[in-house]
């Protein structure tokens, strides 16, 4: 499977993202505190529905906003997948695959399989 674009949106300490992706290899290059490991965070999320770090979900909204989103288009067997992920303050997390919400983030679990 290959991940061929991110979109972020309110998302820690980005406003508004876009990346596509090479279906190679990647790098995430940057300063101290410029958001490269917030960039990784994005796509697992996307991902597994749930962060690396011991943050709530409230702490991954931009400060100054009240919801988020973080978008994935990856191509698995030749299928286009669209995977989405909506926050909102003191809200339940929302995860879209294709359009389609999903009832349990379980659900998408092996949709993308990442190492961290």
């Amino acid at each position: 499977m290959i991940v061929n674009k991110l979109i972020i949106k309110n998302y820690r300490n980005f406003k508004e993202a876009e990346a596509e992706l090479n279906d190679s290899l990647n790098l995430f290059i940057g300063e101290n505190g410029q958001g490269k490991t917030n960039l990784m965070e994005s796509i697992y999320i996307a991902s597994i529905g749930r962060t690396f770090r011991q943050n709530s979900e409230n702490e991954l909204i931009n400060f100054n906003e009240n919801k988020s989103s973080v978008e994935i288009h990856l191509t698995k067997n030749n299928y286009k997948v669209i995977i989405e992920i909506r926050l909102e303050k003191n809200k339940k997390k929302q995860v879209f695959i294709n359009g389609v919400k999903l009832d349990k983030t379980s659900e998408m679990i092996g949709i993308l399989n990442n190492v961290i």
